[in-house]
């Protein structure tokens, strides 16, 4: 007698889906015999009128199927900054994602306690038949950081929100309801994020979005896990903070290749730093995400509907990677994300040429950056290293600021990079220093 092989179960199959049910609200459940009721009065012939509305299986299961609230357990705190906190979660299906939060809670803990072990959407949205790993360890490990709550009583992290004072917080943050430092900009970030990976020409440097929604006091988006920070991996993985010059130029490429996306959909990011260019988890570890577009601001075409205004004109981004048209206070365009681009990308090559990182006055670090596009600035001592031929970026770099004009030209620039990695004679095939050890993690 053969042996009978155990039906496999899958999260669409309506047994497997059934187990869940138990859970769910009676207006999910209304909602879904509605969607199933239209289905089927899809197949009715308008001109018969003896024609009559059948219900099927299949109906039945589709409608399930789409109608199936999402939840999520959160199931570990990974860091917090100054508009909000990243955990990391998991779906009923098992799927591990990244969630980013809008708490605007004094202490992040407590207010993470208030999301409870799950919660569920009120307002359904599809998602994407998207898995992270199946391995759901490796996929937490890849996303970790260190975040020892006792500090966090103490101080903020920046993390991706820009530069906030920590004093201001704490004077916003009296009573019992502290108000938020700044406007909602979740919203703003889940529409620009969906959008970018919604289209295969931009979604290629971003992490796919899952979802959105918001939850009692939050506001939060479900996205792709994703690895370490650029900046984490260039004072972990690098040599005295400098990593080699094929990766270097592996990272001005893709981080560029991000940067055009989202200037393609109208968007300038305004906060381009290390910080926020992270690697992908698995087999990803190769490829750069940028991340963080709560801050970003539509600069032609149509704003998206989330996009908060700007009433009064502040200092909006890091001020170590800040274009200096931020320093004084003008609206930005793609060139000023290229220029905190270009000190991104020379800081990994040698982090002792961004001068100004240490000085604490705004007037003071924005004459340092205009003494770095110039040719005796102290980059160009004998000592430098950086490569004599990223002199010819810096001048079409200037050029570009010094032009105002609104539109960047991406094609001379790949272009020059591309020549440059020739001159050089770069192997861009070397591994980055991190990719061997992360891709074989577990």
């Amino acid at each position: 007698m053969g042996m009978v092989q155990e039906e496999k179960i899958t999260p669409n199959d309506l047994v497997y889906i059934a187990t869940d049910m138990d859970n769910w609200s009676f207006g999910e459940i209304k909602g879904m015999l509605t969607n199933c009721y239209f289905l089927a009065l899809k197949r009715v012939d308008e001109e018969d009128e003896d024609s009559k509305i059948v219900v099927t299986k299949e109906d039945l299961q589709k409608a399930v199927i789409e109608s199936r609230p999402k939840r999520y357990t959160i199931k570990k705190f990974v860091a917090a900054g100054g508009c909000g906190a990243v955990v990391l979660c998991a779906d009923q299906d098992g799927n591990s994602y990244a969630m980013k939060t809008e708490v605007f809670d004094r202490d992040f803990k407590d207010a993470l306690l208030r999301f409870e072990s799950s919660f569920k959407k009120e307002n359904k949205r599809s998602i994407r038949d998207y898995k992270v790993g199946d391995n759901e360890e490796e996929n937490g490990n890849s996303n970790k950081q260190d975040s020892n709550e006792a500090k966090l009583k103490e101080e903020l992290r920046v993390q991706g929100c820009g530069q906030i004072n920590p004093e201001e917080f704490k004077e916003e943050s009296k009573g019992n309801r502290p108000k938020p430092l700044s406007t909602p900009r979740l919203p703003l970030e889940s529409a620009i994020l969906r959008t970018l990976t919604s289209n295969p020409k931009t979604a290629e440097h971003s992490p796919i979005w899952v979802d959105d929604g918001i939850y009692q006091d939050f506001n939060f988006v479900v996205m792709e896990l994703a690895g370490p920070s650029l900046d984490s991996l260039r004072r972990s993985r690098g040599k005295n903070g400098a990593l080699k010059l094929s990766s270097c130029l592996k990272v001005a490429w893709q981080s560029l290749e991000s940067l055009k996306a989202v200037h393609r959909i109208g968007y300038v990011h305004r906060d381009v730093k290390p910080h926020n260019l992270t690697i992908g988890a698995g087999q990803f570890v190769s490829t750069l995400y940028l991340l963080d577009f709560g801050i970003a601001r539509n600069y032609i075409g149509k704003p998206f509907p989330e996009e908060p205004s700007e009433r009064k004109k502040k200092f909006i981004g890091t001020i170590r990677y800040a274009s200096r048209k931020c320093h004084d206070l003008k609206d930005q365009t793609p060139v000023d994300d290229i220029e905190a681009w270009v000190y991104t990308f020379f800081e990994c090559i040698d982090p002792d040429c961004i001068t100004w990182r240490r000085l604490e006055r705004l007037s003071q670090v924005k004459a340092a950056k205009h003494q770095f596009f110039l040719t005796d600035s102290p980059r160009c001592n004998s000592k430098r290293k950086i490569p004599r031929p990223l002199d010819k970026l810096l001048d079409l770099v200037n050029s570009s600021y010094l032009s105002q004009e609104v539109k960047f030209d991406y094609y001379a620039t790949f272009k020059l990079l591309r020549g440059i990695i020739d001159e050089l004679k770069i192997d861009l095939k070397q591994p980055f220093e991190w990719e061997k050890s992360l891709r074989g993690s577990k």
